[in-house]
């Protein structure tokens, strides 16, 4: 026998509560200028208050006619599409955990070729923590303070400018 509705409310309930917390905290992917652009950048990041405002200060500065941008959540993955020979510049900004850089980007970054053209923010408790990283990645680390948002995305720009230029 068929439970009656009322019944399998609490899990459809419970299920559709989970689907939406874990599908509300993954970022869309946003494009901006001509994919035909002669400067390309990949921004790859995590969906969180500091780095979705570092992301807009980002795209404010680096949009232009000559140039496309692409933001991708690689937490979801969407890193593992991307090639850093796709792009002028890439930037990957991530969340220290543990002390490591997240398994994903790591892997990225290893298989990543060239690496010249990487900047890998990794957002920690304070300043004084290097995460390792290949050879070649510009790495930067920076508390997840919004304070100091203008000051980590001009730091950023100018890291992109100096590959780019």
């Amino acid at each position: 026998p068929a439970l009656p509705v009322w019944k399998c409310m609490p899990a459809l309930v419970m299920f559709l509560a989970m689907f939406l917390l874990f599908t509300s905290s993954v970022m869309a992917l946003e494009e901006y200028g001509s994919p035909n652009a002669p400067t390309r950048i990949l921004i790859a990041t995590e969906n969180t208050t500091f780095k979705k405002e570092l992301v807009a200060e980002l795209v404010d500065t680096l949009r232009g006619n000559d140039t496309y941008l692409r933001v991708v959540d690689h937490r979801k993955k969407a890193l593992n599409q991307e090639s850093a020979t796709d792009y002028s510049a890439v930037v990957i900004i991530n969340s220290g955990v543990n002390s490591q850089v997240r398994p994903w980007v790591s892997s990225w970054l290893e298989n990543a070729n060239p690496r010249n053209n990487i900047i890998l923010l990794t957002t920690w408790r304070d300043k004084g923590w290097e995460p390792r990283y290949p050879s070649g990645v510009d790495s930067i680390t920076s508390p997840s303070k919004k304070k100091d948002t203008g000051a980590v995305a001009r730091n950023i720009t100018q890291r992109i400018n100096q590959i780019v230029n």
